[in-house]
């Protein structure tokens, strides 16, 4: 197992993990690719810290060419108006891991909103 950045085609496989997730906590939700690719280039709804970010690190754990598991890290500068307790931070804001990794990615496709369930 090796940790790359984010690559284009790595998108549908993180994609996947993401609303596995997204399901577990609210049934039947979804996200799409476009929403998922531009809140990785800039988080529009999070208009105060978003801002400070110098660098944004999309990282994923790869086994091939399977992502079972993926971590996205904001790197924070020191830009006017960044918050003291930002300048110069690094921060996860979120991770993703399939259930468990030699099950994934699934065999068959889920349909959008459907949730993963090892042995199944």
């Amino acid at each position: 197992m090796c940790v790359r950045p984010l690559e284009p085609a790595h998108l549908p496989q993180l994609l996947e993990l993401v609303n596995v997730h997204l399901a577990t906590v609210v049934p039947d939700w979804a996200i799409t690719r476009s929403l998922l690719a531009e809140t990785l280039e800039q988080n529009h709804i999070e208009y105060v810290t978003d801002p400070w970010v110098e660098k944004r690190a999309p990282l994923c754990a790869l086994e091939g060419h399977r992502v079972p598991a993926a971590v996205y890290l904001l790197c924070y500068g020191t830009g006017p108006g960044a918050n003291g307790s930002y300048r110069t931070r690094a921060r996860s804001t979120g991770s993703w891991r399939c259930p468990t990794a030699t099950t994934w990615p699934p065999r068959r496709s889920l349909p959008p909103g459907s949730s993963f369930h090892p042995g199944r």
